[in-house]
């Protein structure tokens, strides 16, 4: 521990937010403050991802201490995780989540320690300079050491000071079913104050901060009861004012209110189902998206590792292409140094007539074997041009696009073929109607209408079975599997290039 000069006596703590907001806290010597998004954090961070009460800032004996609450983001000390209780240095920035808390020291005006506060936002004097408070607690911030002289002034039996007006208290869920508060503690014996340590005495590290751990939640526990005093006062008057208003008007409107309150519980019941109905459908909607999200990500990673294959095919076979083209220039430079040789001899040799005629037979021989590598050569270059631009086609449109654009052709041919189907069913239907029609005209009066009505059965039970029919073809079918759609795709592709 360094000397009283060396101590720090106030430090400001300057809260950063995600936006660029700055707002600026100071605390004194024995002060505390709570970190957290709850109401009742004097530090309070605006994020649903931090807990309501995330950490616990101290400055005791000239010593500025961060304890965290176990939180799930935890507390980050220049970058690094503290696990329980660190002592920080002036200078130092805390990050918690998206926050960041700049710890300065505030020594250049030294001032008289104010007392420590207690409440149920925490304790420690607050800075004028902050810009956005936290929600103020329902009942005034009180020093650990009033509520404990107030506890001991308080004569046994006599009941909790009165609680605030109802238009301070928020509204809770659940202060309605809370208990009633307990009744307030005697005070302690003269004994018990005697054993107490004096002022000047500090005990160990653990035990103050137990203490001003329970002096906290004592606080809080305090702020409840006084929220429950207030409800069940207002619940009281409320219940009070419905005994009269129902004794004073009983003989007139007892039924009608019976009536309206079992109307109302009826519809309340009915609307509960509803709800009750909405958020099955809504967490049966929720569970089917989930589904589809995860096909949606087994279909894309299918993609791409035949996208993957599909590269390394159109890779070895440029490799393969290369190598022929390597292998049909040293066949050309080969070619050619055997031309010049012939050249040679026959230019040695050109007195001799046969000699001149086989070296122009040589020669046509070695100028046709070259025109036909020459012609190969440029076949090659042309395939290889078309397995680039093929590449880079393929690189430009994304296997989404190509596949949806391949099923699309896939529909039209269907949808074609379908439609011809039709046209032949119309064709056959017309041929039955021409058919009736001419053994209508062939049969006599007697039996015309019994004939008539059979055909006239038979035909609508044979358009019956062919509407089914229809009905079945048009049902939807199940949709391949995009691994077959890309195994389809795959081996149009593959096809032409083994063919090349």
């Amino acid at each position: 521990m360094s000397t009283a000069s060396s101590t720090l006596e106030q430090v400001r703590i300057s809260v950063i937010d995600p936006k660029g907001g700055r707002r600026e806290y100071q605390l004194a010597d024995g002060g505390t403050l709570m970190v957290g998004s709850g109401a009742n954090c004097g530090v309070r961070l605006d994020d649903p991802k931090i807990a309501s009460i995330h950490c616990l800032l101290r400055l005791r004996e000239g010593e500025f201490e961060v304890q965290d609450w176990c939180s799930q983001l935890g507390t980050y000390v220049d970058g690094e995780r503290i696990e329980d209780e660190a002592t920080v240095q002036p200078g130092t920035d805390l990050r918690i989540g998206e926050f960041i808390l700049a710890i300065r020291s505030d020594n250049s005006a030294p001032q008289a320690a104010p007392p420590k506060v207690n409440s149920c936002c925490g304790s420690g004097a607050r800075s004028p300079l902050t810009v956005e408070d936290p929600a103020p607690c329902p009942t005034a911030p009180t020093a650990a050491t009033t509520i404990k002289t107030t506890a001991e002034s308080t004569p046994p039996g006599e009941e909790n000071p009165t609680p605030p007006t109802a238009s301070s208290i928020p509204d809770t869920p659940t202060a309605a079913t809370e208990p009633p508060p307990a009744a307030p503690q005697p005070a302690p014996k003269p004994a018990a104050a005697k054993s107490r340590p004096a002022p000047t005495q500090r005990p160990p590290q653990h035990e103050v901060f137990d203490a001003e751990t329970v002096n906290i939640l004592r606080a809080e526990i305090e702020c409840l009861q006084t929220e429950l005093t207030e409800r069940d006062r207002q619940l009281a008057e409320l219940a009070d004012l419905a005994d009269d208003n129902f004794t004073s008007s009983q003989e007139v409107t007892d039924s009608v209110e019976v009536e309206k309150l079992v109307a109302r519980l009826e519809s309340l019941l009915d609307e509960l189902e509803r709800n009750d109905q909405r958020t099955r459908a809504l967490e049966e909607l929720l569970r089917a998206e989930q589904e589809l999200v995860r096909h949606q990500e087994e279909e894309r990673s299918q993609i791409e590792r035949w996208i993957g294959e599909l590269e390394q095919r159109v890779a070895t076979r440029e490799q393969e292409w290369n190598a022929e083209k390597s292998v049909l220039s040293q066949r050309i430079e080969q070619l050619r140094q055997e031309r010049d040789i012939a050249d040679r001899h026959l230019q040695a040799q050109h007195s001799d007539e046969d000699t001149r005629r086989l070296q122009e037979t040589v020669v046509a021989d070695l100028r046709s074997e070259l025109d036909q590598l020459k012609e190969e050569l440029e076949r090659s270059r042309q395939a290889t041009q078309t397995a680039v631009a093929e590449i880079a086609t393929l690189k430009e449109r994304s296997p989404e696009s190509y596949a949806r654009e391949q099923i699309e052709e896939a529909v039209r041919a269907e949808r074609l073929a379908l439609a011809q189907e039709r046209a032949a069913l119309s064709r056959e239907r017309a041929e039955v109607a021409r058919t009736s029609a001419k053994e209508e005209n062939t049969t006599t009066d007697n039996k015309r209408h019994c004939e008539a009505d059979e055909r006239f059965h038979a035909f609508r039970q044979t358009l019956k079975e062919i509407h089914e029919e229809e009905l079945s073809r048009d049902a939807p079918q199940r949709k391949p599997t995009l691994g077959s759609r890309i195994a389809d795709l795959w081996r149009r592709l593959d096809g032409p290039t083994d063919t090349d």
